[in-house]
């Protein structure tokens, strides 16, 4: 499938046939008011599978950097497979594109439900419409960013947090709300060693209260770089974090095979004593030495979810989920597992329907053919192209991967825009300008 703005007569026709079948014969709207002055005026937005218009939307600039949404409408067939969804979405983007500040739309009341989960606000009374009760609902823009921030980019400490933030409240400078989440396999690592050194004086941390520890310390460390950077600007917008735990699945594959390495390094007979006494899986790595290796399953919940959405109708911007989040069963229990933070954060975005998922990485795009001399950077792809190039292995298991799994999975399952690119470019990347662009279906023209 593929979008496109409708500017030949061919495109125009498609849209306004299939706004006839749905508005007119399916809902009885006269012929004679399906059309009205805005056509003329507006941007109309229309997926095509093949010839064939599955959804269109169109957008009115109204004046003040404000945009109307209307005519929303998507061919029966493609109804319950997340089009109108996406639709609303990609609308929305071309909204951005042109700096509108606030978009507005007029809802059935049988779909104001729909919209309320797409962040849309419900003001004034009901009327009527061509003969269907309608309600005015409104929508700020640019909306909800969660970003993602690798635990390698703060492995150096506070300055390296107070660097990685600076972007990050410019994102908020540039009216989007911003949830952050991060890393801490490093973090992780040192608890664990920490703990380690220190098992013969002191009862020895879990697996999950390590990852609860690090989430702790680094929130706190991520709120002082936030606040200062908020003063610094002059804004008052207030840092929170909150230790998050994330339900998996204790019947999860992953925890029949063990890959993640985590913890110190440890000789042969040090760490067969561990397995034999604590029932750790080891393995030797890469020659160093011999590591536990730990499951690290899929997120299937975030436990601290409602208080994110009643946090995020406030002026704060949120740290949670680092480390992927605790991982804990449906008695929020921790399990001895890790989970991968780029996955997290997508579920994440999903369940907080965000409007961009931003992956902060090393690089400034996604490559294949990486290293190699035909390396190729990639602007913009489908969630389906990126699967195929996962399939052809092109994204390192340990780095490019998940990230990019994450990304295509959060752009197919929502209709909204993901993006992968570097600190320096994050800015950039969120304005669809940077970075590597993932998108659910393809644009034409």
């Amino acid at each position: 499938m593929q979008f496109c703005l409708a500017r030949s007569e061919a495109e125009m026709e498609a849209n306004f046939a299939l706004r006839e079948e749905v508005f007119v014969h399916e809902q009885g709207v006269p012929l004679e008011l399906e059309k009205d002055e805005l056509d003329e005026l507006a941007e109309h937005l229309v997926l095509f599978s093949g010839n064939q218009p599955i959804a269109t939307a169109r957008l009115v600039e109204i004046g003040d950097g404000r945009g109307k949404i209307g005519r929303v409408v998507v061919r029966r067939s493609a109804r319950g497979t997340g089009v109108g969804q996406t639709v609303m979405r990609v609308i929305e983007e071309r909204a951005r594109q042109r700096g509108m500040v606030e978009v507005m739309l007029d809802a059935q009341l049988d779909v104001i439900p729909f919209y309320e989960m797409l962040g849309y606000r419900a003001e004034g009374p009901e009327f009527d419409d061509a003969g269907i009760i309608h309600r005015r609902m409104f929508r700020r823009l640019p909306g909800l960013a969660v970003v993602a921030v690798g635990g390698n980019a703060v492995v150096d400490g506070y300055a390296s947090i107070q660097a990685s933030v600076i972007p990050i409240v410019g994102l908020l400078e540039r009216g989007w709300k911003v949830v952050l989440t991060h890393g801490n396999g490093p973090q992780v690592g040192a608890s664990l060693r920490r703990s380690e050194l220190a098992r013969d004086q002191v009862a020895p941390l879990t697996l999950d209260q390590c990852v609860a520890e690090t989430q702790a310390t680094l929130g706190y460390d991520f709120q002082r770089a936030l606040g200062a950077e908020f003063r610094a600007r002059g804004m008052q917008t207030v840092a929170v974090s909150l230790v998050t735990q994330v339900e998996v699945d204790p019947q999860d594959p992953a925890f029949e095979n063990p890959e993640k390495p985590i913890g110190p390094f440890l000789l042969r007979d040090a760490a067969e004593a561990r397995r034999d006494e604590e029932g750790w899986t080891i393995v030797e790595d890469a020659g160093r030495g011999w590591r536990r290796v730990v499951p690290s399953p899929e997120p299937r919940r975030i436990v601290e979810l409602p208080a994110m959405r009643a946090l995020a109708q406030q002026d704060v911007m949120m740290v949670v989920a680092g480390g992927g989040g605790i991982p804990v069963n449906d008695r929020h229990e921790g399990l001895p597992a890790v989970i991968d933070k780029d996955r997290t954060a997508g579920l994440l975005a999903a369940q907080m329907a965000a409007d961009l998922l931003l992956i902060c990485t090393a690089v400034p795009k996604v490559y294949i053919h990486f290293g190699t001399s035909q390396e190729q950077a990639l602007d913009t792809i489908t969630s389906e192209q990126a699967q195929t190039y996962m399939q052809a292995g092109h994204f390192g298991a340990g780095s490019m991967l998940p990230k990019v799994e994450a990304a295509a999975r959060f752009a197919q399952r929502t209709g909204a825009r993901a993006a992968i690119t570097d600190s320096t470019h994050l800015v950039a990347a969120a304005a669809g300008r940077e970075g590597t662009q993932f998108t659910r279906f393809a644009f034409r023209g």
